[in-house]
């Protein structure tokens, strides 16, 4: 049997005891907050290349954007991160174990990348709201708290524009042909402000892009002269620096 170098299993070890046993404070026995926002933002993995010029996401050459960003007309599509790593087994436990240090970090990477964009001051924040609302997965409302998190760092509005007709099965248990048939029918349109000019779509991980894809058809059906923008934690088939 082929042993694993002692840095690969060093490092499986330290992935293992991130999730099962994160920092704590020796006073308290609770979770170091402090120590796992360091964390957050000092391991997030770097985008490598060859990347889409617009979204960071993975694209070949000679082609230089994306599938994703070629079939939707959005005014930026931006991922904080690779899905990868650190940062990936993070999103993960927090799918399962809701982890309220995590969420400010996260929120901060969003917020800047978002800023380098220079949203419309008039623009609205916008949850997509997870498939499993009503399933076993405690931290399914992480899209909920990002959105918070990030119009509090840069005093956009949020709106729920968008409900799920029906509670779906999660992303992570259909096949990329399933994913890819989705469409805007699976999302229900609510008001947005008539003063808007803009909604930035929040999620956490873009795989496919069919979700976000689905959501933009649902608001563009709905609000023709809106414009529109995506804002993901991570984006999985990335390159890694």
């Amino acid at each position: 049997m082929t042993q694993l170098p002692n840095r690969v299993l060093s490092g499986l070890a330290r992935g293992a005891l991130d999730i099962f046993a994160p920092p704590t404070c020796c006073e308290s026995g609770l979770a170091s907050e402090l120590a796992l926002s360091a964390a957050a933002l000092e391991r997030r993995p770097r985008f490598g290349e060859p990347r889409c010029l617009s979204c960071d996401g993975p694209a070949f050459a000679p082609v230089p954007t994306c599938d994703v960003c070629r079939d939707m007309e959005l005014d930026f599509l931006a991922a904080a991160a690779p899905y990868a790593g650190w940062w990936r087994m993070r999103i993960q436990q927090m799918k399962f174990r809701p982890e309220p240090a995590l969420i400010e970090p996260f929120a901060v990477a969003l917020a800047d990348l978002l800023m380098r964009h220079e949203p419309d001051p008039a623009a609205v924040l916008v949850p997509i709201p997870p498939g499993n609302r009503r399933g076993i997965l405690h931290g399914s409302a992480m899209t909920f708290a990002l959105t918070e998190a990030i119009a509090r760092r840069t005093g956009l509005k949020t709106c729920h524009a968008l409900y799920r007709v029906q509670p779906g099965r999660p992303q992570r248990e259909r096949s990329r042909q399933d994913r890819q048939s989705l469409s805007a029918e699976i999302y229900g349109c609510s008001a947005i402000p008539s003063t808007a000019t803009m909604a930035i779509l929040v999620d956490d991980v873009l795989t496919t892009g069919a979700t976000i894809k689905a959501a933009v058809k649902a608001l563009q059906q709905s609000f023709h002269d809106l414009g529109l923008a995506a804002l993901v934690l991570a984006r999985a088939g990335a390159p890694v620096a």
